[in-house]
């Protein structure tokens, strides 16, 4: 089956201001030689000495796993140059250490995790599921960390970690000299994603969303500057998973900034720091916690886990389990503030009684429509289970907005 872009997971979590992140400066001040360019896989072809040596792409899936996906190939291509030799990295050794509840990362928290921890190979610890792309549920599993996995990411820590301008030509000057940037952009669903040139996104707030991307060239095409990102949703993106953002991408202003944002790159000005023994205490604290969550899960699983769950579990009843996507909060927002009243009854929520976003079609069967507008309807908590799901979070009523005309159409009109 052929994928659209809206199907595949996007986790990207702008970075808030700290006056302590150390700031890339070019070498030298060198401006960049856009007539030369840069390609980091011909670089990786010269020092592991494999004539036309292509990264492959990664395939997050519908997970929000961006992050650790980024970050991973950034590790592994640092790795290389450190070591002569190509070892893919885990995603989901930075990911399940990293994410924030709902999904996604920050930038800094990935490039933390590099530098504090350094990033398992894949081999040691798998980031695809039973061979296949990953869940979220999949990738936030911390439990699944061994004390292996952690011995072996101590071999591929960086030594520092910088933000970068992220305007075309300062991100074209680090990946030249940092072997590559991990950027965030803003995107939307404009049916341009999954080809070589992607647009930048027009329709406003409640369609964006934001991801994280490895980005590992830069040059000139058709006489515009361009930037060569490898995009984590497999070969199915751009040529084997590059896609290039031009100069007016990075130009363009969305609704909470620019459409290209914090940009994190290695700094070598420092060198590796030795392993602490608070260090090796949380490491030692990690591995409980892993205990912990695996003892968990085998409660969840039991007859008494279950009917626990039954009780507590609303929210996982209303999505049948799904996670939401990183940006399912700032959109649902945004539509309260459009469509403030409950559609069926025309009332505004109260601060103990919130109106609720609604989708028409249920995103755990649709995917591809949980941040779609015209797949949600203001109500309010008592009409959300009665009109939207007839009086079970299983059921749903496709029809509810045309239901809703017609009941307020009847009330408007009532004797």
């Amino acid at each position: 089956m052929n994928k659209n872009e809206s199907q595949f997971g996007k986790g990207g979590w702008r970075d808030k201001t700290d006056i302590r992140d150390k700031k890339y400066v070019a070498k030298a001040g060198l401006p960049f030689n856009w007539q030369k360019g840069y390609d980091v896989e011909e670089e990786l072809s010269k020092i592991l000495n494999i004539p036309n040596f292509k990264l492959l792409p990664k395939d997050q899936d519908g997970s929000s796993s961006c992050g650790g996906q980024a970050g991973s190939m950034y590790d592994a291509i640092l790795e290389a140059e450190a070591t002569k030799t190509w070892e893919e990295r885990s995603a989901k050794y930075i990911y399940a250490q990293g994410y924030v509840p709902g999904g996604g990362m920050y930038g800094r928290d990935i490039m933390k995790i590099i530098k504090k921890q350094g990033v398992a190979r894949e081999v040691v610890l798998s980031s695809y599921e039973n061979g296949n792309p990953p869940s979220e549920k999949f990738m936030q599993r911390s439990q699944d960390i061994t004390i292996e996995a952690r011995n072996d990411a101590k071999n591929a820590k960086i030594r520092d970690y910088g933000q970068v301008n992220p305007d075309i030509e300062t991100v074209a000057q680090a990946i030249r000299d940092n072997w590559g940037v991990i950027i965030g952009v803003t995107g939307e669903n404009n049916g341009t994603w999954l080809s070589l040139f992607p647009k930048p996104p027009t329709k406003g707030e409640l369609y964006e969303w934001r991801h994280w991307v490895y980005a590992g060239k830069a040059k000139l095409i058709d006489g515009k500057k361009c930037i060569g990102i490898l995009n984590s949703w497999g070969k199915i993106a751009g040529e084997n998973g590059w896609q290039w953002l031009g100069e007016n991408y990075f130009n363009t202003k969305v609704s909470d900034g620019n459409a290209v944002w914090n940009s994190w790159t290695m700094l070598f000005d420092e060198a590796p720091p030795e392993v602490t023994l608070v260090e090796k205490k949380t490491d030692l604290l990690h591995s409980l916690i892993g205990l912990y969550y695996r003892l968990l899960e085998a409660l969840q699983e039991s007859l008494v886990g279950q009917w626990i769950g039954g009780i507590f579990s609303n929210e996982w009843a209303k999505t049948g389990g799904a996670p939401r996507s990183p940006d399912w909060n700032r959109i649902r927002k945004a539509h309260i503030k459009l469509y403030p009243l409950c559609a069926i009854d025309n009332k505004k929520g109260t601060l103990l009684k919130s109106n609720e976003v609604h989708h028409i079609l249920p995103f755990h069967e649709h995917p591809e429509l949980e941040l779609e507008p015209k797949n949600f309807i203001t109500l309010c908590r008592a009409h959300h289970l009665e009109w939207g799901h007839f009086y079970n979070f299983k059921s749903w009523n496709s029809q509810v907005k045309k239901d809703a005309e017609l009941w307020r159409k009847r009330v408007a009109n009532r004797p």
